[in-house]
């Protein structure tokens, strides 16, 4: 199976699909998924690759512009 998105929310998609609700943003992705053999259960044979980006976004609980602020703080601190 071959999957191609473009511009989809990030949130709700990865939420719904993988109960992961730390990035939000405009994803988007590129998966190829097979499986093999004639297992009842499918998810054991799965294998494939897959390529996301996510832009414009932001990960939830990580404040980049404290952390990046925090830094020159201290550097600046120090450097006296």
């Amino acid at each position: 199976m071959q999957i191609n998105l473009n511009a989809v929310r990030a949130l709700p998609l990865l939420s719904d699909v993988a109960d992961f609700d730390a990035i939000e943003g405009s994803m988007q992705a590129k998966i190829d998924l097979h499986a093999t053999g004639a297992s009842c259960t499918p998810m054991a044979t799965l294998g494939g690759s897959s390529d996301v980006m996510v832009q414009d976004g932001e990960i939830r609980g990580v404040n980049i512009a404290k952390m990046i602020r925090t830094l020159m703080d201290s550097t600046l601190t120090d450097g006296r």
